[in-house]
């Protein structure tokens, strides 16, 4: 399965229970509707993000995202290529 990386400039105001459902919902581990499945998720200093994710190609992953209320345009999401480790 491909995987992506995207990249929120700035992500939407959360309440710490709606973080602990994402949360939840990413240790879960399972595919949802789309076929996505987030890997990683990253909130930087600046009240943005990154996530690391499988999905079956770039749209999914918008897709995926609109579903928990995270708008994400889908030049921010790119098919990663390999790693470093």
């Amino acid at each position: 399965m491909p995987k992506f990386i995207d990249h929120h400039v700035k992500l939407p105001t959360r309440t710490p229970e709606e973080i602990e459902m994402m949360k939840a919902f990413v240790r879960e581990g399972k595919p949802d509707a789309f076929g996505t499945r987030i890997l990683e998720g990253y909130f930087t200093a600046t009240g943005g993000g990154y996530c690391v994710c499988e999905a079956p190609n770039a749209e999914s992953v918008v897709k995926s995202h609109e579903a928990m209320g995270v708008p994400l345009d889908k030049n921010l999401v790119e098919e990663i290529a390999g790693t470093l480790t």
